[in-house]
């Protein structure tokens, strides 16, 4: 290989190349809250959502060491309250999304659409009082459960060529877990409660919902969240491919191959069928589970 391109040193000359920065400002979002009309949906999706910051970022550790107890894992407060509690879903989270330019925060669950409202302003109620909920024995608790976790996670071979790979593509120190697990062990509450009012504030957020717009609208809509805005379900999926570079997601135990024939369900689970080329290649429910996340990120960028 060297040798076949040892002529590029003599025929190739170097010359000065600037990338371009990208900015973090994106587009503002046409309303607070976005619901994208799916007629006839059994189950609604919300996902909510605000700019965050990249990996390199000083606070990129201390957002997930707080987000820990908000929705990381079945242990926290979304899915405690609003599966074991209330039973409208199987599984609520949250979690920050970091990157070099793709970078938020999201708190997401698919729910009965009949208790839509409710759901919605369950997450309303829990992301704005997170904050002042926040206490020393969730900080403890936490930093007990990440440092008995860190000790494993570089242990097999993919996962030390998974911390190579960040420390590649994001510009990480090369002693970023060291750095990681002293934050950790030495974050304090009000450092924490600092973390949280900057980055987990309900109140900058982006609400999108996906849902049978005929039974769940009105409710959603008397939460007096903000200014509303209603998508008709066909144009937001062609918003959706418009605004996608690369698939995101895996749907079961198989990827999603953007250049396969689109197939779609309807909302009530009849059988696939074709639709048009500007629809997306997946079934019925996690169309549902794309879609807001495709919407979001197209916003908040």
């Amino acid at each position: 290989v060297e040798k076949s391109l040892a002529s590029l040193t003599g025929n190739w000359p170097a010359k000065d190349v600037r990338q371009p920065e990208i900015g973090e400002d994106g587009a503002e979002p046409a309303g607070k809250v976005l619901f994208v009309d799916y007629p006839g949906a059994r189950q609604s999706y919300v996902l909510i959502g605000s700019k965050a910051m990249p990996m390199r970022s000083p606070e990129a550790y201390p957002a997930v060491i707080v987000n820990d107890k908000l929705g990381a894992s079945s242990g926290s407060l979304l899915f405690e309250i609003l599966r074991l509690q209330h039973g409208y879903t199987y599984g609520a989270y949250s979690h920050f999304v970091q990157g070099n330019y793709y970078n938020n925060f999201q708190a997401l669950s698919s729910v009965q659409a009949i208790v839509t409202e409710e759901s919605v302003a369950l997450f309303r109620d829990i992301l704005s009082s997170y904050g002042a909920d926040y206490s020393q024995e969730f900080l403890d608790r936490t930093r007990q459960a990440l440092l008995r976790t860190m000790n494993g996670s570089f242990e097999t071979p993919a996962a030390q060529l998974a911390m190579l790979r960040k420390i590649a593509l994001y510009g990480l120190a090369d002693d970023y877990v060291k750095r990681n697990e002293q934050t950790l062990k030495d974050m304090t509450l009000d450092e924490a409660k600092q973390v949280i009012g900057q980055y987990i504030d309900f109140d900058r957020m982006t609400i999108v919902i996906v849902g049978d717009a005929k039974t769940q609208l009105a409710g959603v809509r008397s939460l007096g969240l903000g200014d509303l805005v209603v998508v008709a379900f066909g144009r937001a999926r062609q918003r959706m491919v418009r605004y996608s570079v690369a698939p995101r997601f895996r749907f079961g135990n198989s990827p999603w191959r953007w250049n396969e024939p689109p197939v779609i369900a309807d909302a009530v689970g009849s059988a696939a069928r074709p639709r048009l080329p500007d629809s997306v290649g997946c079934d019925g429910f996690s169309v549902r589970r794309a879609l807001p996340v495709r919407c979001l990120s197209a916003v908040i960028r």
